[in-house]
């Protein structure tokens, strides 16, 4: 039976193995070499989504407060009629009963 465990050979104490090693023992060096890119790409695919999600929320957050802040200016000075409610319900889209 094929054996795949390496702790007894590459594992000294209670440290563990990581894949890359597996890999360069039953692979050689491009084994090595091909799961330390596939690792550092998944790597820069997880930056790439949590910067695109993080500038998102950035995005709305600072969007929402500046309405919110803009909306306040506006009921202050009189221009604006109803404190807030066309911001978060709009009444166009509300049909009369």
């Amino acid at each position: 039976m094929f054996d795949i465990s390496v702790t007894g050979v590459h594992c000294h104490g209670d440290s563990g193995v990581e894949f890359s090693d597996i890999a360069k023992i039953y692979l050689g060096k491009w084994g090595e070499y091909t799961s330390v890119i596939f690792s550092l790409i998944t790597l820069l695919g997880a930056a790439i989504v949590y910067w695109v999600l993080m500038s998102n929320f950035l995005y709305h957050s600072v969007t929402f407060i500046y309405s919110m802040y803009r909306s306040i200016l506006m009921v202050i000075k009189g221009q604006y009629k109803a404190f807030l409610t066309t911001l978060l319900c709009n009444y166009s889209f509300v049909t009369p009963f």
